[in-house]
């Protein structure tokens, strides 16, 4: 009988991982289409840090709610609210009560939240935590010709280390290698360290890391921000920085970056300053002392190749002020760039106006109201040419399965943002002026 009962509680310990690591791949496949790799990639590391790290609904603050970026505004701010009125809870099935969530809201973040006992959090903070240790290896080998070029003869073997380590949120590190076909050894390596919530300081990063400021007329990520594919995702109050451990070879920054509580004003909540410096090389196709393009594929298997392989400067700083109200929040964010080299694109009509040179600002104040389950955001910048810019979203729930979003961006021609984030890869904000409208309907559920 004894025997049995083990047998029982094991067949359901392994349905409940299959479950939530059923949740971690749709999400994943959700967005596989849409994303590009590099996209992709860190989201990966992003759910795949959740999901080893889940957040305790029984202990964690609003700015710990601020990581489940999958939930929308109004799901935040409902989930938020729960917790204030019903804490502690007793399992994580009592998602399903918060107002406006349905059951697709709850798997969601099923894999990424848990719920620990009340009492025992005292016991917790005395508890010595000597963290833990993480090892990755992954060898490719390449079956076939495939796409390879055909004079290739060099090694069809590539393979990337990572190590990590983690002590509960205070500290984490990351290191990573990667070399792929036919590059010598310690062709990429990457890391970093973070340390967090340590009085004033909300984040300190040292290494390579991503940042976010503003609503993405100004500072999305790192150069070539990326794509916007789903609208709600720019009226979310993701984290201003995130620490960056990918193979991937560009697109992040490499320096310092610091958050930290600032005096607020007297009808704030509370207020922050995020400030942060990189300094690195970047892979250019450069020539007669300027580039026209900028290599963001990581290869470096041929001569040509090895030629522009970090062969540029980039020197980035950023500054940002946010002060939070009950329900309005509004920031200023400021941005400087420069490059070693002149950036020199081929002419071309579709590039007419893209930016030229080897140095650039941009400025922005953004801001983000919230009126039931109304949240209406927007950004307007300058750049150093005096250029305007302005982008407007509406985001509105009216029923649990549907949402409905609206974005207007306006921009003059000749605003250079490179640093911005873009609806296409590849892209400059400058040729996406117009009107964004998207539904998302959930009728079925499965």
């Amino acid at each position: 009988m004894n025997k049995k009962l083990w047998l029982w509680l094991l067949c359901c310990w392994m349905i409940c991982c299959n479950l939530l690591a059923q949740d971690f791949e749709s999400y994943l496949e959700d967005n596989a289409e849409i994303l590009g790799d590099d996209d992709l990639s860190h989201l990966y590391d992003e759910l795949l840090f959740l999901w080893e790290n889940p957040i305790d609904l029984n202990h964690c603050k609003e700015e710990d709610l601020q990581e489940l970026f999958m939930l929308t505004p109004q799901e935040k701010e409902a989930l938020l609210d729960y917790l204030r009125r019903y804490r502690p809870l007793d399992t994580v099935a009592e998602l399903l009560l918060v107002k406006g969530w349905t059951a697709l809201s709850l798997q969601k973040v099923r894999a990424f939240v848990c719920v620990s006992e009340a009492d025992k959090a005292e016991d917790r903070h005395h508890t010595p935590d000597i963290g833990a240790w993480q090892v990755k290896q992954k060898l490719n080998y390449r079956i076939g010709e495939g796409v390879r070029d055909s004079a290739y003869r060099g090694s069809i073997l590539s393979h990337s280390y990572q190590l990590s380590y983690r002590q509960h949120q205070h500290l984490r590190a990351a290191f990573c290698f990667d070399k792929d076909e036919g590059e010598v050894w310690g062709d990429h390596s990457g890391g970093y360290v973070e340390i967090g919530k340590y009085k004033a300081l909300q984040q300190l990063i040292l290494g390579d890391y991503r940042a976010y400021f503003g609503q993405g007329l100004v500072f999305s990520g790192a150069l070539f921000g990326g794509k916007s594919h789903a609208g709600t995702s720019l009226l979310n109050r993701n984290k201003v920085f995130r620490a960056q451990n990918s193979y991937a070879e560009s697109n992040y920054l490499r320096g310092i970056a610091a958050l930290v509580d600032a005096p607020a004003l007297p009808s704030a909540k509370k207020a922050s300053v995020a400030i942060c410096a990189a300094w690195q090389r970047i892979d250019c196709n450069l020539k007669d002392s300027v580039f026209s393009s900028i290599k963001t594929d990581g290869k470096h298997a041929y001569e040509k190749d090895m030629n522009k392989r970090k062969n540029v400067w980039q020197l980035t700083s950023a500054l940002r002020y946010e002060s939070m109200h009950e329900q309005f929040q509004w920031a200023v964010n400021g941005l400087f760039y420069h490059f070693s080299h002149a950036w020199m694109p081929e002419w071309q009509a579709y590039n007419s106006y893209y930016f030229r040179g080897n140095m650039g600002a941009n400025f922005s104040v953004d801001w983000r109201w919230r009126w039931k389950q109304c949240f209406l955001g927007g950004e307007y910048a300058l750049d150093h040419n005096g250029q305007k810019a302005f982008i407007m979203h509406l985001n509105t729930k009216p029923h649990g399965d549907v949402n409905l979003f609206a974005s207007l961006r306006r921009f003059q021609r000749a605003y250079q943002a490179p640093f911005a984030m873009t609806f296409s890869e590849k892209s400059m904000v400058s040729n996406e002026e117009g009107l964004f409208l998207s539904a998302d309907f959930r009728m079925l559920q499965h």
